[in-house]
């Protein structure tokens, strides 16, 4: 039976986020806000009832979104997770994953308070994934493994669904795929089948900072303004599952 093997490693935005769960970051919410402020009325009309609900725009916060339901009520739809980022206008704009087309010949989120562009194609002189939010920067890029020899990244074109980029086979029966969500970055190294050089037992990445400095605690690296000291960036502790999570 093949098995596969998933190894993680995320990328967390430190400035307005803290860890939430697994898979993805959270700040808390505002005291003033609370799940609904929905007001039921029993007694709409047919036609009310089949018109629809406008939001207000003016009314966005980070993770909420306010609606006029059209029958004197307003209900407001809050997250755990940001829905908007505020862009250099001030206004909140809807967060948008999606990867699309650059200028650079690669592909960058949408939209989103932090940009990260990616390759088309990757090899192992390849600068890899670029990561920018205001004056910080950072280029992280997989470079090689060590099990029974040590292998050199591999040539590789970028598939492209929604959120996620992967990169086919860039080791031995090994493929890596980039996923982008609201406030961070998710990197799964995927092992199909069992290599022939045998399991790798170390990934090697070179780390390019721009205003950065890093601390390794606790098996995390956190990413400080160099100059202030303020946290900016973390990247978690590598995990691994296999295809039964286990």
């Amino acid at each position: 039976m093949r098995k596969t093997i998933n190894v993680i490693i995320i990328f967390c935005m430190l400035s307005a986020f803290i860890p939430f769960g697994n898979f993805a970051s959270a700040e808390k919410l505002p005291d003033n806000l609370t799940n609904s402020n929905s007001l039921k009325n029993d007694s709409l009309t047919s036609e009310n009832q089949t018109k629809k609900r406008i939001e207000l725009e003016e009314e966005r916060t980070e993770f909420s979104k306010t609606f006029d339901n059209l029958d004197g009520t307003l209900s407001t739809e809050i997250t755990q997770v940001p829905q908007h980022f505020m862009n250099e206008q001030g206004q909140w704009k809807d967060i948008q994953n999606n990867l699309v087309s650059n200028n650079n010949g690669g592909y960058a989120n949408k939209e989103n308070k932090f940009s990260v562009e990616f390759d088309e194609k990757i090899n192992n002189e390849s600068t890899g994934l670029k990561l920018k939010e205001d004056e910080y920067e950072l280029n992280l890029q997989l470079t090689n493994l060590v099990n029974e020899s040590e292998e050199s990244l591999q040539p590789s074109t970028g598939i492209v669904e929604d959120n996620q980029i992967t990169y086919s086979e860039i080791f031995d029966e090994i493929s890596a795929t980039y996923t982008v969500g609201e406030n961070f970055i998710k990197e799964d190294i995927i092992i199909d089948n069992p290599p022939k050089n045998g399991l790798p037992e170390k990934f090697t990445y070179t780390l390019d900072l721009n205003g950065l400095t890093y601390e390794e605690i606790d098996n995390k690296i956190y990413l400080y303004d160099a100059i202030t000291s303020e946290p900016i960036f973390m990247i978690e502790a590598p995990f691994m599952y296999d295809d039964l999570h286990q």
